[in-house]
């Protein structure tokens, strides 16, 4: 009898969380109005995935400053809303279902304030504590930053706002910090569109993590000659991904020629893969002037077409699965990935790790 009725309690359970995510997924209408201040006239766009998830392009007239957009979506969402082509008039923020008000001034829309959106107040409330953080400290990096972002996350597991954080920063955590994370967040969230986007991001790192083998590839360097990752077999590997317009990277670069003159006589080869496929001639112009011609270069190899448009998206950074600039990935003399290191605030931690493989 007992255990009738509690199969009976953990099905009405089971039954009532499924008939919750069916609702949270559900389409709704939203009515977004606002006021532009410093323009009557004119157009505004309004970027943001409709019932179907996809995004879509909503244009609206202005008259005499004032404006609105209508549709549907299924969940709260990160929309953005676009003004004339000029510096700061472009603004991002939470839009859901429900009445909105959105006051933006001409050329200063990232000031823009909102009312009517439960997400945005939340999205709001992490914005004011970086930015007091901010206030307190002439040094708050963005290490300080991303603390607060992740104690905002594990703090709000119920908020559209934290998904959308997680997929801000998950290319910057190990895959233990984002599988955390994720996991913390209730299952509405985790199945919300850009939860999912943070599931494919953590399968994406499961593949390219410490312990697996390094995809390998093959291309030319910046003499034209072939080189391919599997010739390095029985070496250690530092591969740097970087570009000649990155700044962090380029700063790297003394610390970097410091290692390799000290470690490159017991079996360390470097191979910098550029984002550069566009500025070839900026690729090269750095590597002279950083004086890096002694270890490898190659592009990251995407292509495009002359509009920009990309043909294939097969390149070395895409195999490694690099968002992040710099990103450094240490391969062992087994082909094996034995640390990931993304950002300059990680690169102490890899000279670390070079230390103790080369001076024991």
């Amino acid at each position: 009898m007992l255990r009738s009725f509690l199969l009976i309690i953990i099905s009405s359970f089971a039954t009532a969380c499924s008939f919750a995510q069916d609702r949270a997924n559900m389409p709704a209408s939203f009515l977004l109005t606002g006021t532009l201040r410093g323009r009557d006239s004119g157009i505004l766009i309004l970027w943001y995935p409709d019932s179907t998830g996809t995004y879509r392009r909503d244009t609206t007239i202005i008259q005499n400053g004032d404006f609105h957009f209508t549709g549907f979506v299924n969940e709260p969402s990160y929309v953005h809303l676009i003004g004339v082509p000029q510096a700061n008039n472009y603004a991002s923020f939470f839009l859901e279902a429900g009445n909105q008000y959105i006051e933006l001034e001409q050329n200063k829309f990232s000031s823009f304030r909102m009312s009517g959106s439960a997400s945005q107040t939340e999205a709001d409330t992490l914005k004011q504590e970086i930015d007091l953080l901010k206030s307190g400290s002439d040094t708050l990096t963005d290490v300080g930053t991303q603390s607060a972002t992740i104690n905002f996350i594990s703090t709000h597991p119920s908020s559209y706002v934290s998904a959308t954080q997680l997929l801000g920063i998950i290319n910057r955590l190990s895959l233990a910090e984002a599988e955390a994370l994720y996991h913390n967040l209730n299952l509405i969230i985790q199945n919300s569109r850009t939860g999912l986007l943070c599931y494919a991001e953590i399968q994406k790192k499961k593949k390219i993590n410490s312990g697996t083998i390094a995809p390998d590839f093959e291309t030319t360097d910046y003499k034209k000659r072939a080189i391919a990752l599997h010739q390095f077999t029985g070496k250690y590997v530092l591969l740097d991904f970087w570009a000649s317009w990155c700044i962090p990277c380029r700063q790297s670069v003394p610390a970097l020629l410091k290692i390799y003159s000290k470690y490159h006589k017991q079996g360390l080869e470097y191979i910098a893969i550029a984002d550069d496929d566009n500025k070839e001639m900026a690729w090269k112009k750095a590597i002279k002037k950083d004086k890096t011609k002694k270890w490898n270069h190659v592009l990251n190899g995407i292509i495009k077409k002359p509009d920009g448009s990309v043909i294939t998206t097969k390149s070395i950074n895409h195999k490694y699965g690099v968002e992040v600039l710099p990103t450094k990935i240490l391969i062992n003399r087994d082909n094996t990935i034995i640390g990931i290191f993304r950002g300059s605030d990680e690169e102490k931690k890899m000279y670390k790790v070079l230390k103790e493989l080369f001076e024991k």
